[in-house]
């Protein structure tokens, strides 16, 4: 069955990037007869849903690994993995936006989901290495009485005992207080 291109609809996208790759979802429920291809600078599909039928040409703004995309579809999308040929950020996903300007927009939940991300990373990273030093000064000898450390013969020792020679802070402030009366 031949369909002509000029009486399909254009679906609504989705799109957003990292430096390695992009994500791109069609919104539509309940697809049948779909055709998909990924090529390294292109994606058709063709699609019907509801009974209408949906076509897309996007032009990739640059190369792709055609091997390592996929797509996946669901009850509500198709939802698009592709891989950057080259690690950096895209100016946009499409060379032809004229052409989709209505149909497509940034998604900015995977932007936010991007950003969580990399904020638990940064979170992980920051608790494992408080874990290892945990566990390094745990390995210490517990004979010191400096906090964290109980060593006898650690050089906390020598900051907490007073130096006899030494005045202390009390002694000081009583002769102020003598000599201003």
């Amino acid at each position: 069955m031949q369909l002509e291109i000029n009486k399909m609809n254009i679906p609504f996208m989705k799109w957003a990037q990292d430096d390695n790759k992009l994500s791109l979802t069609i919104m539509l429920s309940d697809i049948k007869d779909h055709k998909i291809s990924i090529r390294e600078e292109q994606i058709l599909f063709r699609a019907s849903s509801l009974n209408k039928d949906y076509y897309l040409n996007l032009s990739l703004f640059d190369l792709i690994d055609s091997e390592k995309s996929s797509f996946k579809i669901t009850s509500r999308m198709v939802d698009f993995k592709l891989i950057k040929k080259e690690s950096k950020e895209w100016d946009y996903i499409i060379t032809n936006k004229s052409d989709y300007k209505k149909y497509i927009s940034y998604d900015w939940d995977k932007l936010e989901d991007e950003i969580e991300d990399n904020n638990m990373e940064s979170m992980m990273q920051n608790f494992q290495q408080q874990q290892m030093l945990q566990e390094l000064m745990s390995k210490q000898n517990t004979d010191c009485s400096f906090e964290g450390c109980n060593d006898d013969n650690c050089c906390h020792n020598d900051s907490l005992e007073e130096d006899p020679n030494e005045e202390s802070q009390d002694t000081i402030s009583s002769e102020v207080d003598n000599v201003s009366e």
